[in-house]
């Protein structure tokens, strides 16, 4: 038997694939990255604007002032929605739900109402 051959039968990796490295394998600045890109070492991610991502305050007040005081409500959720729409921020969602239950407030206020009135007569 010849020390090739008992070399090649005592391996647990086939001869045509390497043995695994114990040492990891980092990218090169010139190599891409996991994410898509190539990286150097001071490139730093990208930081989104958070100025235009900010949620419209008097959206949110027009929201909660649905519960309170419907009419208020309904007004600065209409502000808050052209707002809104003028700055291209977060918000819009909000205001309209805020439109949206005001009117339905004010309605079921006026529907009670009527009905009170006609009980009384």
């Amino acid at each position: 038997m010849e020390p090739n051959q008992n070399n090649q039968q005592s391996s647990p990796h086939p001869p045509n694939e390497p043995a695994p490295s114990a040492a990891p394998v980092y990218p090169t600045p010139e190599q891409p990255s996991q994410l898509g890109g190539p990286q150097s070492p001071l490139s730093q991610p990208e930081v989104p604007n958070r100025s235009s991502e900010q949620t419209n305050v008097i959206a949110i007040i027009g929201l909660i002032m649905a519960f309170v005081f419907p009419l208020v409500g309904l007004v600065l959720s209409i502000i808050g929605y052209n707002q809104s729409k003028k700055t291209g921020g977060s918000g819009k969602t909000i205001a309209i739900i805020g439109i949206v239950l005001n009117l339905l407030w004010l309605i079921g206020g006026l529907m009670v109402l009527l009905a009170l009135m006609s009980i009384g007569r």
